[in-house]
């Protein structure tokens, strides 16, 4: 935004103008800047014509004094570009409560410290656009009369959601890179609160990671044996995230968002027990592990390939064998012959062309095609079935 030069000049901060501050603060030093946009380390104020530095107490209560103004005039209170240079709390401490603010704009501001506006109540529209958050920050147990907007906020550590209050959608993370969605925490309850608009998903949201660390670090102490603990009841609570976000997507009609949820949510249960996580025989790794529970198509491919391949190959082998025990030379032909049989037995499952199979040489032949009459269909089904998923969504 343009900022008038002889404001400038008149010793009004460049900042204040440029945000369009209602009353622009007097700047100091070479860049003219007021205490507020002065750089983390460099706090300055001006008192009886005296400059002294301030710490982090004297600044934050000069934060407290303007929102406190704020809220007594019933006004926008602007922060627009402040630079908060360590931790700061909203909370009222002696009422063991939050305030209540009026419409507030934080838009473009740097929080250096952990942050905290839990319990407080935003009264109107509140602007957290374009913010940058370096650590730890908490809006848990607080509520939105209004639209919060965290538009293009950047979060750099945990940012903390849960418990809130709010209409739906109530708070806005909308534009926001995976590198700060997947610091984002909230529960099951919080999901119709939030809205996710224009941003980027990370493979994984922070709730998740968290109990994949916890998971790692029980096993590296010895706590996380497969015969000692058989249950992992933190990825439950992943799991009615997921679901609730897959719940939220298919209310918005969004099928990318829909495949992507439900793929987590099955994932939460697979990893919730030692036996769906290892064991390959469970129907749950199995699903997951040839075509990602129905939403992988390039994975449901692989293992049909796989399959086919492997079974063909050993039904070339069973056969070539059993023709060495016939006195019959162990030629290609043999192998040949299985490959095309193999195919051919794909083909008559899958459409409804019958074809006329040459029958096998040996009892093993017999049980490696009867295998292939089952698992076939059901990889080429679950494949179809994954394609499917793909080209609806």
């Amino acid at each position: 935004m343009p900022f008038s030069k002889k404001r400038e000049k008149n010793g009004q901060c460049p900042k204040c103008i440029e945000y369009e501050w209602a009353d622009p603060q007097r700047g100091y030093g070479k860049e003219n800047l007021c205490v507020f946009h002065q750089p983390k380390n460099n706090k300055y104020a001006f008192a009886k014509g005296e400059k002294k530095k301030l710490d982090l107490n004297g600044f934050n209560g000069l934060v407290f004094e303007r929102l406190k103004a704020g809220i007594e005039g019933g006004h926008i209170c602007r922060f627009s570009g402040t630079i908060f240079p360590g931790d700061i709390t909203f909370q009222d401490k002696e009422r063991q409560r939050g305030n209540e603010f009026p419409s507030v704009s934080f838009y473009a501001c740097v929080f250096h410290g952990d942050t905290s506006f839990q319990w407080i109540t935003f009264l109107g529209i509140t602007d957290f656009r374009k913010t940058t958050f370096e650590k730890r920050t908490d809006f848990s147990i607080s509520t939105a009369k209004d639209s919060v907007s965290f538009e293009e906020a950047i979060f750099n550590d945990l940012a903390e959601f849960s418990k809130i209050t709010s209409r739906d959608n109530g708070y806005e993370l909308h534009g926001l890179t995976a590198e700060s969605l997947q610091n984002v925490n909230f529960t099951h309850h919080d999901t119709s609160k939030l809205s996710f608009t224009g941003g980027k998903w990370p493979e994984k949201l922070w709730m998740e990671r968290n109990c994949d660390k916890k998971y790692r670090d029980r096993k590296s102490k010895g706590k996380g044996s497969l015969f000692f603990l058989k249950e992992y009841p933190e990825y439950e609570k992943c799991e009615e995230v997921y679901r609730s976000l897959k719940i939220k997507a298919t209310r918005d009609h969004d099928q990318c968002l829909i495949s992507r949820w439900n793929f987590r949510e099955k994932q939460m249960y697979r990893k919730r027990y030692w036996w769906r996580r290892y064991i390959p025989l469970t129907p749950t790794w199995i699903y997951w592990a040839f075509s990602g529970f129905g939403e992988r198509p390039g994975r449901a491919f692989a293992a049909l390939l796989f399959l086919f391949l492997s079974l063909s190959l050993l039904l070339g082998l069973l056969e070539m064998s059993n023709g060495v025990e016939q006195g019959v030379a162990a030629t290609a032909d043999f192998g040949l012959q299985a490959y095309f049989r193999l195919l051919r037995l794909a083909f008559e499952q899958v459409l409804p062309v019958k074809t006329e199979l040459a029958g096998s040489r040996s009892w093993g032949g017999v049980m490696v095609t009867l295998i292939a009459k089952v698992l076939i269909p059901i990889q080429v089904a679950l494949l179809m079935f994954a394609l499917r998923n793909r080209f609806r969504r």
